[in-house]
């Protein structure tokens, strides 16, 4: 698989702060030049909490979320291959062309999920372009991955 570089702090600063507003979530999608899985360009989505209301303001990222964010970005070549890596070895045995479909991969910090994991909780999810099941997860605390499974 293809090795990235790294990014600098300046690169890591820089796209913390560009992600963008949305309603349910701070999204942007890394350039693919400086990070890609299987060729595919790769979602980073902070899900805001839940319930989602306009009279229930979010708070901004905090400085949890943005040094766990630098983190996975200093980190992400490494993180990359480690789950290009499980999947080469077979994490999908009933699945041999899951790694040919692989498509939306997605880094998702989840408030929700770190109130009951903490603050350091994250998810990289890689989906199919044909739409069809099963989606893989890999659950991270910190740089440990913890857990990998599909959800059909």
């Amino acid at each position: 698989m293809k090795h990235r570089r790294s990014f600098s702090e300046t690169q890591r600063e820089a796209l913390v702060t560009n992600l963008k507003n949305q309603d349910v979530q701070w999204t942007m999608t890394i350039p693919t030049a400086a990070a890609n899985f299987c060729g595919k360009r790769i979602t980073l989505s902070v899900l805001k909490a839940y319930p989602v209301s306009k009279s229930y303001p979010h708070a901004p990222l905090s400085n949890d979320e943005i040094m766990l964010l630098k983190l996975i970005l200093a980190k992400l070549p490494a993180i990359i291959a480690l789950i290009e890596e499980r999947f080469a070895s077979g994490i999908t045995p009933n699945e041999p062309t899951f790694i040919a479909h692989a498509d939306k991969p997605t880094i998702w910090i989840s408030r929700n999920d770190q109130l009951d994991k903490g603050n350091d909780w994250w998810t990289f999810c890689v989906g199919r372009d044909d739409d069809s099941e099963p989606q893989w997860y890999f659950d991270f605390k910190g740089l440990q991955l913890i857990d990998a499974y599909h959800v059909r």
